[in-house]
């Protein structure tokens, strides 16, 4: 019989902490999950690409970085852009990623986070088998499109070496592309060639998280505590005992952190460093049409990512490192929007506003996820998966668990 004794809190109902919250919750705990939204998923993965790349998860420190410094300085990359910030955390983290950009940190890091977006893709594979979620979940394959030779060859080299640990992609050239997905015909762009993922799937992480927290509760018979503030953590003797929030004490066994790049906020009270830097990322929304994509489509030039999602085409691109934004900026959007419109001119109904939202992701400067026991003998830090949070989340739930149960 189950022992549903050991009642585990989650700060955090994002698709980081809903997941964990399933994970759990099949291994016999009583969970609760603590957010102040008014809803789950409200924060980065409300309206992100919706992409599960489980074979492109490259890590954003590489070599070739190096040579874009001098324009990302100056700000001319629409495409990445950084904040720069005198605060000491930000420095730190900037010379860190540094540091990570060598031909071998970036085969260490890569390798890395493929095995755990591996493991993700197995544990979403079982979850789907045993409750049958609907998120407009979809194998439709992938595209990563390429218009330069040098970045097209780049990319197959780094195939080959993500191939032979685990992933399946393949290099084809600009024609095997627009046989596999027609609607290219209409990319203004002359595709020299692209890597295919024909594995990769796309769904809606905002629709999963909810699935996911509900299914948790109805197995371990715990709470959702929404609109709930964490002002401050209950410690004595080394042990979390309880959260201090906005509607009273919540206690608690153990306490897990999912709470993305505000982690670092938390980190005195926790005794841990996640060491993650916000950075933003940008999507629109339109109505499908019939030139819209049936393949996942990544844009290498401009970063931008195309996929259907039921009834609807979904933009997400850009970057920009060290920005906080609670609304996405008018600027940004209207460069979202307008590499849209000159790229895929007819992918979609664009007459509407796309309703613009702005995504704060967690990101390391190794693009290694963190999942970590803290200072605290019972509180643990689920965080740092940048751009690939819907991707690494299942995994991640299982590795958390694992560390629980040690």
């Amino acid at each position: 019989m189950i022992d549903r004794s050991k009642h585990v809190v989650i700060v955090g109902a994002g698709v980081i902490g809903c997941t964990c919250a399933l994970a759990l919750a099949e291994q016999g705990y009583k969970v609760s999950v603590v957010d102040r939204n008014k809803s789950v998923a409200q924060g980065a993965s409300q309206r992100n690409g919706s992409q599960l790349s489980y074979s492109y998860c490259d890590a954003l420190a590489q070599p070739s970085i190096l040579k874009t410094i001098p324009g990302l300085l100056l700000n001319k990359d629409d495409a990445f852009r950084v904040s720069y910030s005198l605060d000491p955390d930000f420095i730190s983290w900037c010379l860190n990623f540094l540091k990570n950009c060598t031909e071998k940190k970036f085969q260490q890091n890569t390798a890395a986070t493929l095995a755990l977006a591996l493991e993700s893709k197995g544990q979403m594979l079982a979850w789907q088998n045993k409750y049958n979620f609907d998120y407009q979940q979809q194998q439709v394959g992938k595209l990563h499109l390429y218009t330069d030779a040098v970045a097209f060859d780049k990319a197959r080299r780094a195939s080959t070496f993500k191939n032979s640990h685990g992933a399946h992609q393949i290099p084809i050239d600009g024609q095997a592309a627009l046989e596999i997905e027609p609607a290219l015909q209409q990319m203004n762009a002359n595709i020299i060639g692209a890597i295919h993922s024909p594995d990769e799937s796309v769904g809606n992480a905002n629709i999963f998280s909810e699935l996911a927290v509900q299914k948790a509760i109805s197995i371990g018979g715990g709470d959702l505590f929404l609109q709930t503030d964490v002002l401050d953590l209950s410690v004595k003797n080394g042990q979390c005992h309880a959260l201090k929030t906005s509607n009273g004490d919540i206690n608690g066994d153990i306490f897990v952190f999912c709470t993305g790049y505000e982690s670092d906020q938390l980190a005195k009270k926790l005794a841990a460093k996640p060491k993650v830097q916000p950075m933003a990322g940008y999507s629109l929304t339109y109505p499908a049409g019939p030139n819209t994509p049936k393949v996942s489509l990544t844009d290498t030039d401009k970063r931008m990512v195309l996929c259907r999602l039921g009834d609807q085409l979904r933009v997400a691109g850009m970057a920009e490192l060290g920005k906080h934004y609670k609304v996405a900026p008018a600027k940004r959007i209207a460069t979202l929007k307008q590499n849209l419109l000159d790229r895929f001119p007819d992918a979609g109904d664009y007459t509407q506003d796309g309703e613009p939202w702005v995504g704060m992701r967690p990101m390391t400067c190794d693009s290694q996820a963190v999942i970590t026991k803290t200072a605290l003998k019972n509180a643990y830090l689920n965080t740092g998966h940048g751009m690939l949070g819907w991707t690494l989340a299942a995994g991640s739930a299982q590795r958390l668990v694992e560390l629980i149960k040690q």
